[in-house]
């Protein structure tokens, strides 16, 4: 089976094939991961990473949170405000 990562062959003629990828991956024999990266997820600043098929992690930048970063992270929780601020 030329075709890659769970991609299912058909043939379509003499010395000719075709691939049917799974999601995530593309190309001519499925051998190409499909950049979950791009438009990038992760919001507010957050730094996205391609971790494999249908799959990405967001670095979040400070203040926020979540799987896209999209949480506001409440700064007033607990109370830091000192002598009744």
């Amino acid at each position: 089976n030329p075709c890659q990562n769970g991609g299912t062959c058909t043939d379509t003629g003499a010395n000719s094939f075709s691939c049917s990828c799974a999601s995530g991956f593309s190309g001519i024999t499925c051998n190409t991961d499909i950049n979950d990266c791009s438009p990038n997820p992760c919001q507010n600043g957050g730094t996205c990473t391609d971790t494999g098929a249908n799959s990405f992690s967001c670095s979040c930048a400070s203040g926020f949170s979540g799987i896209t970063c999209n949480t506001d992270i409440n700064d007033c929780s607990p109370n830091p405000c000192q002598n009744g601020g």
